[in-house]
């Protein structure tokens, strides 16, 4: 009895933030014309066969009759997109001996959705795809035209833009790989301002959370700034790197935030609405869809009217701020989103808003105080290294005022980062015990016992304070954390008691 012969092929099977290296077998044998797919394809692998028989006839190539069976290893991963067409509709070419069999078709990676008239439509998330595959050595990709333009700023990769099934009659095509070079020239930065006047404090709070990706709370009435300060945070960051590109860009690629993928170059900032439900701000879902927190993943997440969330939503904070990263727990899989965002949140002081205002007086009752101050959980609160009384300036904005610049505050920021980085601890912020933090002086570290003794501090919150100071001695690029320090983090650690 003779062998059967079996095309194997590459592909791409995404299972949540990685993409696993998929088999396309085909095998085709004498019977009853039939066309099977295997191998968990849920319903848009399915119809791949009609569009690959239309594609493969419109083409002028002839479409076998026999018993055609087509699997997707492993068997055990679902698998699901439309960009099985192309390398099954190839496999089909290859066993019937209607295009010619090379090297490069057989090892490279072969993603795109077909039209019915045989032409290639781009890939949905290429660029995750791409990116995961990358990173297990996987050189050499065949991907729709459109995808190919926006690939070629990956670097390591070889890419062929297909623009239809015919490309594949003769081999010439291999001769139109193309490298993936980062050609991207450097930015000129712009001079930006924080429009607002009398908010020196707030600033300089802001300059320290933008350091050490220290979490942030602002507390003040209506009308202070506070949303127009979190705003501006964004631009005091310094610029991404090409690992944190590639890092942001997967992300966003997976949550199809862009229609026209591109090598993102901006950091993040999200605000999502305080109506957002649990699945929408940690993400997960059906087809593992990224949340808010993950795509804040390197930037920014900015939590407006922080006391109107859900107090589900919130809770789910609480890990994300400490490691980085958030767990979803789904029925048939465990999945980890990176999660490493600055959080900045912004709330009133009290239902009405005017608690400690100098000049409107507070209308709340006792009764009203007591329930606003409990839709925040102790613990959550405690999480934040820095909690800012933000009141409104007494004076107004002068005609000639243009903002508060921005280029010298980015310097002091981007070099504290490289100092922590030099550190090789990460950023403050993730700093995980005294150790790690670094030298303090003897009065430093009187002030900080005494502190922790008469302010009560929780062990997280006399931790905090040694990590916001050693971000404020970085700042200042003193090797050394001395009193001055301690004394400015302690400070920021105190509001919980004036206002809240």
């Amino acid at each position: 009895m003779s062998k059967v012969e079996v095309i194997r092929l590459l592909s791409v099977a995404p299972e949540g933030l990685n993409a696993h290296l998929c088999e396309v077998e085909v095998q085709i044998q004498r019977g009853l014309p039939c066309f099977h797919i295997v191998g968990l394809p849920e319903a848009s692998v399915r119809e791949a066969k009609e569009r690959v028989r239309s594609a493969i006839l419109a083409c002028g190539f002839h479409f076998p009759l026999g018993r055609i069976t087509i699997n997707l290893s492993p068997g055990d991963l679902k698998k699901e997109g439309s960009h099985y067409d192309l390398p099954i509709a190839l496999g089909i070419l290859l066993h019937t001996k209607q295009i010619p069999a090379t090297k490069n078709l057989s090892e490279s990676i072969i993603l795109g959705e077909l039209g019915l008239n045989g032409n290639t439509r781009p890939a949905k998330s290429c660029f995750a795809k791409v990116i995961s595959l990358l990173e297990s050595r996987f050189k050499h990709f065949i991907v729709p035209k459109e995808n190919e333009n926006s690939l070629l700023h990956l670097r390591g990769g070889w890419y062929y833009g297909s623009t239809s099934l015919i490309d594949f009659k003769n081999r010439s095509w291999e001769n139109h790989f193309i490298a993936g070079i980062n050609s991207e020239s450097p930015r000129q930065e712009e001079e930006l301002y924080i429009p607002i006047e009398h908010q020196e404090a707030a600033i300089a709070a802001l300059e320290i959370a933008a350091a050490g990706n220290h979490p942030i709370l602002l507390v003040g009435p209506p009308g202070s700034g506070k949303t127009s300060l979190a705003r501006s945070l964004p631009q005091m960051l310094p610029e991404l790197s090409y690992e944190e590109k590639l890092s942001v860009t997967k992300i966003h690629s997976l949550g199809g935030q862009f229609h026209r993928e591109e090598l993102l170059k901006s950091r993040p900032f999200r605000c999502p609405h305080p109506g957002v439900t649990s699945a929408a701000f940690c993400g997960g879902g059906v087809h593992a869809k990224p949340g808010e927190v993950s795509l804040a993943h390197h930037g920014v997440l900015f939590l407006d009217e922080f006391s109107e969330f859900q107090p589900l939503v919130l809770e789910n904070l609480r890990i994300p701020m400490v490691e980085g990263k958030i767990l979803l727990n789904r029925q048939k899989s465990q999945q980890i989103w990176p999660a490493s965002f600055l959080l900045i949140a912004a709330m009133n002081p009290c239902h009405c808003g005017w608690l400690g205002d100098r000049e409107k007086p507070c209308k709340c009752s006792n009764n009203q105080l007591i329930r606003y101050q409990q839709k925040i959980s102790g613990p959550l609160l405690d999480r934040f290294d820095l909690k800012v009384e933000v009141k409104r300036p007494s004076k107004a904005i002068s005609a000639t005022f243009r903002g508060v610049s921005l280029k010298k505050i980015r310097e002091r920021i981007k070099q504290a980062r490289e100092i922590q980085n030099a550190r090789g601890k990460g950023l403050n912020t993730y700093l995980q015990g005294i150790k790690d933090i670094g030298n303090i002086c003897s009065k430093a570290e009187d002030l900080w016992t005494r502190a922790i003794q008469s302010s009560r501090l929780s062990v997280r919150g006399s931790l905090q304070v040694l990590k916001v100071a050693r971000t404020i001695a970085d700042l200042n690029t003193k090797c050394r954390i001395d009193s001055d320090d301690v004394a400015q983090a302690i400070w920021y650690q105190s509001i919980s008691r004036r206002v809240l």
